[in-house]
């Protein structure tokens, strides 16, 4: 994940090698937030086809730290359950 821009308060993300998926599913995590104004993902090119995710709101890194935490317990628990199959 790489920073592109950073503004007053809007954040851009990059996710180089990674799916769409993973920045949609940050961005439904984030847009529930009260702090996240807007939280929504794009390609930066159709050809290019690396994930952005842009955001607008407050405290914007805290909240994609938190996001990026929840979405590791999520995973975590996911994968112990099909261990135990």
């Amino acid at each position: 994940m790489k920073i592109l821009e950073t503004g007053k308060n809007e954040l851009d993300l990059s996710f180089e090698g990674k799916d769409l998926g993973l920045s949609n599913y940050l961005a439904s995590l984030l847009a529930v937030n009260k702090d996240i104004d807007f939280a929504a993902s794009e390609y930066d090119h159709p050809l290019k086809g690396t994930p952005i995710l842009r955001l607008s709101g407050s405290d914007l890194k805290k909240n994609v730290v938190k996001a990026l935490n929840e979405l590791q317990s999520e995973l975590s628990a996911l994968e112990k359950k099909f261990s135990k199959e």
